[in-house]
């Protein structure tokens, strides 16, 4: 939280005289591609009064764009903002266009009702946006008849209808609701985040952001709309989400999925906690390869690599379907850590699950490269074992021919490894930067003879 607080300061001045505006727009890729220098990256931003910026303020009069009396729209919404943060990274070529209706929800979206100007298939089909992002979920949850299986399947077909038009779809979970429907809406994000995960569609989850603080009501200007403080929160878990998409529109450069555990994550115990490091190693390479390539973080604490094979992490289909819908040209695996130190595994099977994983994703065209993960100091006989499966890894890049980023002996070398891991499992920034630094050795080749 506080990362993101800490902009709110930075925006407050500059954000009142930004839009969320227009713009003109590129032709649409349906994947990620070059975009020629000259034209406008276009990002769409589609949902309720939450996109659109309506915030509570006593004697406020009814407008067309907040049509309740006692709400008004403000610059700092989350288009505004991502626009904000877009363009102060890529320059005016990016530019973010707010198609927010207040009251209307996911169906009046797809059918093209209640204020809605057209129909979904006809609006994405006439649109210029490169990129289009969905928030619905408030005005549902107030519907008995928007159950969590109709809302996932209403969200199916958005994302459908948008990828057959050729744009790239980011879907958008609302903030919490302190009322008497926040039960319904939780159910309704849960089935969206089931979508976003079965259909590989990145997620920007504020609900999870604002849900985990327990300060998180004072961002609500009425229980349901974000103060200006939250709709800048919003807009930066947007941009966190978004900017990695622009980058490799921009550039042109291949798009790189990195998977892995919590060490992939980023996870760094500090202050009695487990957070995400904004310094994990894919952060971090992400800065090395600069605009050559885009990098994404697919790491998800607790895993082993026999749960993304079967598609039991938590977050992706199974590794065959993963590797099916991805877009990436650049695979890096690095889990080996809770293979070894959850239990029943043995060396057996992580040679196979690991054969496995290299061998789908060759089959599916990817440029695989896998990533030792750091050692541990935490637990002898863990340590131990982790040691051996290290050294199927190496077996297993060699046997397959494929790259592997030697980081296991290199960091024990080191005197003071162990002071860079608090917990000794998880890295501090200092050990993620010096991982990415060794990763980009290896990768950067790998993307200099990648078509984008």
């Amino acid at each position: 939280m506080n990362k993101k607080l800490a902009l709110i300061v930075g925006l407050s001045v500059v954000l009142a005289a930004c839009g969320g505006g227009g713009g003109t727009g590129a032709p649409s890729p349906s994947a990620i591609a070059a975009m020629p220098s000259q034209n406008t990256l276009l990002v769409e931003s589609y949902g309720d009064s939450t996109v659109k910026g309506c915030t509570a303020q006593t004697g406020a009069p009814a407008t067309p764009d907040c049509p309740v009396a006692g709400y008004v729209v403000t610059p700092h919404n989350d288009p505004a903002t991502l626009q904000y943060l877009l363009q102060q990274k890529f320059g005016a070529s990016v530019s973010v266009r707010n198609m927010g209706v207040a009251g209307t929800t996911l169906a009046d979206l797809l059918n093209g009702t209640n204020g809605v100007s057209m129909p979904w298939a006809q609006r994405v089909a006439q649109s210029t946006a490169n990129v289009v992002s969905i928030k619905d979920g408030i005005n549902d949850a107030y519907y008995p008849a928007t159950t969590p299986a109709v809302f996932a399947d209403q969200l199916t077909q958005a994302i459908t209808v948008a990828r057959a038009a050729g744009k790239i779809v980011v879907l958008e979970t609302p903030n919490p609701l302190n009322n008497d429907h926040s039960a319904e809406l939780a159910q309704l994000i849960s089935a969206e985040v089931d979508v976003a995960n079965k259909l590989s569609v990145p997620i920007i989850d504020n609900f999870a952001h604002f849900a985990d603080p327990s300060n998180w009501n004072q961002y609500l200007s009425d229980g349901m709309h974000p103060t200006e403080a939250g709709y800048e929160i919003e807009g930066q878990n947007s941009f966190d989400t978004i900017s990695p998409i622009v980058q490799a529109l921009i550039s042109g450069g291949p798009k790189i999925e990195a998977y892995g555990d919590s060490k992939e994550y980023g996870v760094t115990f500090t202050g009695g906690l487990w957070i995400q490091n904004a310094g994990n190693s894919p952060a971090y390479l992400q800065a090395l390869l600069g605009s050559s390539a885009a990098v994404f973080n697919n790491g998800v604490p607790g895993s082993s690599g026999a749960m993304l094979l079967n598609g039991t992490d938590g977050v992706h289909p199974a590794w065959q379907q993963q590797m099916a819908q991805s877009s990436a040209k650049i695979i890096t695996i690095s889990h080996g850590t809770n293979d070894s130190g959850l239990g029943a595994e043995t060396a057996s099977d992580y040679l196979f699950v690991l054969n496995q994983l290299v061998g789908i994703a060759r089959a599916s065209g990817k440029t695989v490269v896998l990533d030792e993960p750091a050692p541990r100091c935490d637990d002898p006989a863990k340590a131990a074992k982790l040691d051996q499966f290290v050294v199927i890894m190496r077996q297993v890049a060699q046997s397959q021919g494929v790259k592997i980023v030697m980081n296991y002996d290199y960091i024990k070398s080191l005197p003071n490894w162990q002071a860079m891991m608090p917990d000794c499992v998880h890295p501090n920034a200092d050990m993620y930067k010096l991982i990415a630094t060794r990763e980009s050795a290896i990768i950067a080749p790998l993307v200099s003879g990648q078509p984008g």
